[in-house]
């Protein structure tokens, strides 16, 4: 753990599975009684095999760190459990000390304490809010550990989980963290127990001003605020696509399906709760959830499989395993310029994306009109790219990209990709919709009306390599959109139609000779449709989609330019060969007699990608489920002497590993 002493919060840097709660409060100062809290989670772990609390979701591990007590201790002696339990005290005050623990009973060989040094801090805000008891009465200690109680309720978890998100953006690909993946606006995906994160709030950057507005945190269970969606209450239908309701646009903000993980569709056991279609977009908390029995670690149990035994490929997957992130501005495919435009050369007043998002439905009109005109006028080509810098920095408002993305300003948009010669300007368009897709939580059925899909397939022929690259991602957020929708709507009245050339176009640029941006957004797309299963998943699950993945990941494994997006490149590579199998089993033989494991097998035996040999054990687990192995495979088996011990060695690693 690494100590701020320079700011608000004391604590810059660590890992949430094993803080004590005062860590998370502002003002909170790091002590011997935190060290001792950290030292409990470590003897509970080694007791029953996990830490005290475990949750995929940051927010909702810190609810449980704040809120919830251990659970049972299966098997150990009941001195053990109180001295296991004294040091998971969640008020620091009554917490078991140094001398405590090396005095307690549990151990039956004698130690000498040493003493501590004085911690004039800590002293300082055990006085300041009363957490100690004055006398051993049972009414003073009950209202020492209600006062903490009320300092833990006062941890703002959605301003964390912000700062932890925000700072996740900044550090891109220098980032490292161990094991976080952004997955909602106010969510953090932890992979493995041993994730770390930083807390530390940069003020110059700033989060939100709606997380100021939560003082608390909401009681364990409770629902998180959706603050986007109260300030879209004045958005009218003027100047809307035809048939859009506005209505629709500020209640149905979750719509857009999850993008914190999607194996509810995949034919599994075991379904993620779905959150929103978010992981750094925009959204909420309260989305759809699927009916059944919670199960730990955010995990549930589907209605129709709660009837059956799981089936043996069931429990070679974990919810990380159909983990997503964003395509379009993604860091670690490609980094971008920040937008930046000229507000004196806007031919209209300039809103803020939150005065946009609370405007009444005359200004959001006259706002949409005025955009209208700059970008379909006869302006130089400079202005409207100083409009289209504008409108970029209003897309990571939701409400914003909701009202601009069902607005006819998409028909101008497009309309003007598909008939410009300036690539500078079609770059440019591009990426603005893309940013559409990225952010926005509704699409309505009217946007599949217009000729987006044609566009932007058809962009891809372009011989401008950024070109592609711009509409490539876009088109990968729409596919990836789509795909959340399916599962969710009537199949016959479905608005999405993706024509057949869009996905042969998508395939092709897998092949050798193809601009390496461009292909790593399309294998980003493939991996984030196939975590949908499904219809979806299956539609690239084809003998040539794998193929030319694995042929794309040897090319790039023999690429020893030790470029950090070469390296994800090659991860995605592999995880979206391992989803798509997973979707379409029956390519399981051919893939593995084709290549005999050669692909997987060096992915499990070098260390250093927690990630990549977890892709790799799931495709090797893949190839041991099937009924009869081939002779290549079992000749693989046989001589690969490193790979038991590799196997077993990943038993002490990452949760999601094991």
């Amino acid at each position: 753990m690494v100590i701020c002493r320079t700011s608000g919060w004391q604590v810059k840097r660590g890992s949430p599975n094993y803080m004590a709660p005062e860590l998370f409060q502002q003002g909170a100062t790091y002590s011997m009684a935190s060290d001792m809290y950290s030292l409990g989670c470590v003897l509970y772990e080694m007791a029953t095999g996990r830490p005290p609390f475990l949750h995929t979701s940051f927010h909702e591990l810190l609810l449980m760190v704040l809120h919830e007590a251990p659970g049972p201790m299966p098997g150990c002696s009941a001195s053990f459990v109180e001295l296991v339990h004294g040091l998971l005290d969640k008020n620091p005050a009554t917490r078991l000390s140094w001398k405590d623990m090396v005095t307690h009973p549990f151990f039956h060989f004698r130690m000498t304490p040493v003493d501590m040094p004085p911690e004039p801090v800590f002293d300082e805000y055990v006085k300041r809010h009363k957490l100690r008891p004055q006398t051993p009465s049972s009414m003073e200690t009950e209202e020492a550990q209600e006062r903490a109680a009320s300092l833990r309720s006062s941890v703002n978890v959605q301003r964390l989980s912000l700062i932890v998100i925000k700072n996740i953006e900044n550090e891109g690909d220098e980032s490292d963290y161990q094991g976080a993946t952004e997955v909602e606006a106010n969510d953090v995906l932890l992979s493995h127990a041993d994730a770390e994160l930083d807390f530390e709030e940069r003020r110059d950057e700033g989060v939100s001003s709606s997380a100021d507005e939560e003082t608390t945190s909401p009681s364990p269970r409770d629902e998180m605020a959706t603050p986007v969606e109260a300030k879209a209450g004045n958005l009218g239908r003027v100047g809307m696509l035809e048939g859009v309701d506005p209505d629709i646009i500020r209640s149905k903000q979750s719509l857009k399906g999850t993008r914190s993980s999607a194996s509810s569709r995949l034919g599994g056991v075991l379904s993620v709760s779905a959150g929103n279609r978010v992981d750094g977009r925009a959204g909420t908390s309260n989305g759809h959830r699927h009916n059944g029995e919670e199960l730990s670690g955010g995990v549930q149990a589907c209605p129709d499989a709660l009837a059956r035994r799981p089936e043996l490929e069931d429990l070679i997957w974990h919810p990380t395993d159909a983990a997503v992130k964003p395509i379009v501005a993604n860091r670690r495919i490609e980094r971008l310029m920040e937008p930046k435009y000229d507000d004196r050369l806007l031919p209209f007043l300039p809103k803020t994306a939150k005065s946009l998002a609370e405007a009444p439905k005359e200004e959001v009109h006259a706002f949409l009109s005025d955009l209208e005109s700059a970008l379909k006028g006869t302006a130089l080509t400079r202005d409207k790219l100083n409009v289209l810098s504008y409108l970029e920095t209003m897309c990571p408002n939701t409400v914003v990209a909701n009202v601009l993305i069902n607005s006819g300003l998409i028909v101008t948009m497009m309309d003007m990709i598909r008939d410009t010669r300036n690539a500078a300007l079609k770059i440019r368009l591009l990426t603005v919709v893309g940013m559409f897709v990225r952010h926005a939580t509704y699409i309505a059925d009217a946007v599949a009306a217009t000729p987006i899909l044609d566009i932007l397939t058809e962009a891809l022929r372009d011989k401008n390599d950024k070109v592609r690259r711009r509409s490539m991602a876009a088109l990968g957020e729409l596919l990836f959109y789509i795909a959340t929708q399916s599962g969710e709507r009537d199949s016959d009245v479905f608005a999405w139609v993706v024509p057949p050339t869009t996905t042969a176009l998508v395939s092709r640029l897998l092949k050798a000779g193809e601009d390496q941006v461009t292909q790593h957004y399309a294998v980003k797309a493939l991996e984030n449709v196939a975590s949908q299963g499904g219809r979806w998943g299956a539609r690239f699950a084809t003998q040539d989609v794998i193929h030319h993945l694995a042929q794309l990941f040897t090319a790039v494994r023999k690429d020893h330019s030790k470029s950090t997006s070469i390296d994800h490149m090659r991860t995605t590579c592999l995880s979206t060969i391992s989803r798509l199998l997973r979707n379409n089993r029956q390519l399981v033989p051919a893939f593995v007699e084709k290549y005999g494991l050669r692909l997987v097998a060096p992915c499990i035996v070098e260390t250093g990608n927690i990630k990549v040999q977890t892709v790799a054990v799931n495709i090797l687990n893949l190839a041991l489920c099937q009924q009869e192995l081939s002779s290549r495979t079992r000749s693989w088996l046989t001589e690969e002497k490193n790979l038991v011990r590799i196997l077993v060695g990943l038993l002490d690693h990452p949760v999601q590993v094991r």
